[in-house]
């Protein structure tokens, strides 16, 4: 058995290379991070083994560090898929030559599937975690009677959109803060709220500020990306920015 044999019984145009783990194949399949999804081949018997290599469970580690949430994603993968798992490993045992490609499919679409729930995850916690101590710098700021938690605005085009915070009364115009985080689902629903909400100044208007919140750094191109619709402000950076807006 060699890399030839392997693709020749899966008639795909990927590539192989043989590792400590198995044969490698790369398949269209994407991770979170956008890399390519690869499975790995050991021949058994008559038949083979398919695994992703540990492959979801290092690429969720890598967003977040938390076991707990890269455990549940490859749970799940693992059910909707039909496979087994072995020290984090997601495994198809015992694949037939005849079902060796839809053995490889399964397997990529469930480490994507795991790695996708896994940083998903992660995010939400983080998000959770975000606007906790946002909130713990508002208070330090403003009266908590002035602050807003989970205010709703109605945007131009109509739809009522929820904000993390809103802080009113003690201030020259309201301003309007969401916590983001580099993540694209983080990174889309900001903008398209802070677009929807906002008028062609993404610093200040007439009604209210704009502060898109985060804690940890930002690629380039999302800042980019944020600076169009908001004011993009470090979580120390909360409470000066707030005072310059305080009615003195």
């Amino acid at each position: 058995m060699d890399c030839e044999n392997v693709m020749t019984l899966l008639q795909m145009g990927a590539t192989c290379e043989q590792t400590d783990h198995g044969f490698r194949i790369a398949t269209d399949c994407l991770y979170p991070s956008f890399d390519r999804v690869c499975v790995y081949i050991v021949p058994k018997g008559d038949g083979f083994i398919v695994t992703d290599g540990g492959d979801a469970g290092a690429v969720a580690r890598r967003h977040g560090r938390d076991e707990s949430a890269a455990q549940t994603g490859l749970k799940k993968a693992s059910l909707r898929f039909g496979l087994g798992i072995e020290d984090g490993v997601l495994i198809a045992e015992w694949v037939e030559p005849e079902w060796l490609q839809s053995a490889v499919l399964a397997v990529a679409n469930a480490s994507a599937m795991a790695a996708a729930a896994a940083v998903d995850i992660v995010t939400a916690k983080n998000e959770l975690r975000l606007r906790d101590m946002i909130y713990a710098e508002l208070l330090k700021t403003v009266p908590e009677k002035h602050i807003a938690s989970g205010y709703h605005y109605r945007g131009l085009s109509g739809k009522e959109w929820t904000i993390d915070f809103a802080v009113t009364g003690d201030t020259e115009i309201p301003i309007l803060i969401k916590g983001v985080s580099d993540h694209p689902n983080s990174i889309s629903s900001s903008y398209i709220v802070f677009s929807d909400i906002g008028g062609s100044d993404p610093g200040q208007s007439d009604k209210f500020a704009r502060f898109a919140v985060y804690d940890r750094d930002l690629t380039t191109e999302s800042s980019a990306l944020m600076r169009q619709v908001a004011q993009l402000v470090p979580l120390s950076s909360v409470r000066p920015g707030i005072q310059r807006l305080v009615r003195h």
